[in-house]
Formats: C-alpha cells, sequence, structure tokens
C-alpha cells in the first residue's frame, strides 16, 4: 500500500507542477501618439495620433514623400537621437521620446521648408 500511496502522491505532484507552468507573454513597450518603440514616426498633421511613415534603422535615409510632408515627427527610442536634414540645408535634432513638429511647408527662419531625410544615431541627446 505504501507502493501506491508513494505513487499517487507522485502523480499528484506531477499534475500540480505542470498546472503550475505558465506561459508569460513577452513584454512591450508603447508609446504616446500610436508610436510603438523603436520607431520615429512621422504625422499628417500636428495632432494626428495615426503615423503615415515609420522608421526604425540607424543610420541615414531618404524620407518618403508622405513623410516629407508631415508636419509632426515623434521619436518614440529610449537611446537614440534623431537628426532630420530638412530642405534648406541644415540638421534638426529630435531627443529621444520627443515629438517636434516639422514645419513642412511653413516658414522658419530658414524660409519654407520639409524634412528631406532621416539619420538615427546611437546617441543619447542632441
Amino acid at each position: 500500500m505504501n507502493v501506491r500511496r508513494y505513487a499517487g502522491a507522485a502523480l499528484a505532484a506531477a499534475a500540480f507542477a505542470s498546472l503550475t507552468v505558465v506561459a508569460v507573454p513577452s513584454a512591450q513597450a508603447t508609446s504616446r501618439y500610436g508610436c510603438d518603440w523603436p520607431y520615429v514616426c512621422f504625422y499628417a498633421t500636428e495632432s494626428s495620433t495615426t503615423p503615415v511613415a515609420k522608421y526604425k534603422d540607424l543610420g541615414e535615409q531618404t524620407l518618403s514623400e508622405t513623410a516629407q510632408r508631415a508636419l509632426k515627427v515623434y521619436n518614440s527610442r529610449n537611446d537614440d537621437r534623431v537628426k532630420l536634414w530638412m530642405f534648406n540645408q541644415y540638421w534638426e535634432c529630435v531627443n529621444p521620446n520627443q515629438a517636434k513638429a516639422t514645419w513642412s511647408g511653413k516658414t522658419t527662419p530658414h524660409g519654407i521648408n520639409w524634412p528631406m531625410k532621416i539619420k538615427i544615431e546611437d546617441a543619447a541627446k542632441c
């Protein structure tokens, strides 16, 4: 009888152990303005929360026409700054987790302007 008791206890322990194993979902980071980490998102209007273009690769890239016409950019990255090469030949910088107007089609101290390229850099601040 002791063999049955030990076998039953072992079976119960195994069943309990299988019940306590729980799959843990992977952590997901969410950001503001509907822009998930690790993207840099562009928006058609300054109040929009739906991105019209997204970029995530480090380095320099030419922006799509949609991104060039955007009126706001948001950098959801935690440790990387973003530089925008503006039509009027200067870099505009966006810090991590910062939103900024892109001045697309607006008159600025540099004249009428819009972003042409994006450069995502492994640097914490502008």
